[in-house]
């Protein structure tokens, strides 16, 4: 019998050190970087509102605003990263709520298009939660 606790608890020990050295891993892996092209403040609409504002900052974090939806008014902040080698781009935007939304976007010139959502990463643009942008 006491052997048999001695395994359990040495098992449990080993998962808690290799959890501390490693980590647990995530849902969607950390994204590598932050687009320099995306630093900065954006004016637009999307996803049912006609007043959008967003700042992506070159720390990793942003503010986003809205209003003139059926929704009320909001604002989220939090932080991004990017992946600008894949095709679409990638964005990971994680909310002060912790909730991750997974996204692709394009930069051509001033104009911005963002989709994102929750879950898993979308792989073409168009639905619900497209926005689009243009650089202040």
């Amino acid at each position: 019998m006491k052997k048999g606790w001695i395994l359990s608890y040495n098992v449990v020990m080993c998962g808690i050190i290799l959890i501390g050295i490693y980590g647990c891993p995530s849902q969607e892996p950390t994204l590598p970087g932050n687009d320099p092209e995306l630093v900065g403040k954006w004016q637009g609409s999307g996803a049912g509102y006609s007043n959008l504002s967003v700042e992506f900052r070159s720390d990793g974090s942003f503010t986003i605003s809205g209003s003139g939806g059926s929704q009320q008014s909001f604002t989220n902040y939090g932080s991004w990263t990017t992946d600008e080698l894949q095709l679409p781009k990638w964005i990971n935007v994680v909310n002060q709520y912790g909730i991750t939304w997974l996204g692709i976007y394009e930069i051509n010139g001033d104009s911005l298009k963002w989709y994102e959502q929750t879950g898993s990463r979308p792989t073409a643009f168009g639905g619900a939660n497209e926005y689009q942008f243009t650089k202040q």
